[in-house]
């Protein structure tokens, strides 16, 4: 609660909201492309199993939802990354600067390339397996 006042008192009460457009991105970037991504892999592999004989009718087990659930995290990682990255470094800004996030990726893009949008990556797909 007392860092919520010292923020208030700092930015006003606009800065309690900050990187709320970039946060909203980020996480219909996330759902989408995990929900996505799940379910394409979980027909995927039912389907394959229901071409083989001796697999019956395709029916799902615990590899199905692992193996699903690990290219799911992996599309996700991929996708989430750069929104998540320009958040990050557009939430650390200085409160009186007047940058947006989209200041924020074209900067980052001209100062350090496109892979700058994904530093980190390796610490967030261990993080989600």
């Amino acid at each position: 609660l007392s860092v919520a006042r010292r923020i208030v008192r700092v930015g006003g009460l606009s800065a309690l909201f900050r990187g709320w457009s970039p946060l909203i991105v980020r996480g219909a970037v996330l759902a989408s492309s995990q929900m996505a991504t799940y379910d394409s892999m979980k027909s995927t592999l039912r389907a394959r199993k229901a071409n083989q004989p001796r697999n019956g009718d395709g029916e799902e087990g615990p590899i199905d939802h692992v193996v699903a659930s690990v290219c799911a995290s992996f599309v996700q990682c991929c996708c989430v990354m750069p929104p998540d990255v320009v958040l990050s470094r557009y939430q650390a800004c200085a409160v009186d600067s007047k940058i947006t996030p989209l200041g924020v990726a074209t900067r980052m893009l001209r100062r350090e390339g496109l892979l700058s949008f994904w530093k980190g990556w390796g610490a967030m797909f261990a993080r989600q397996l």
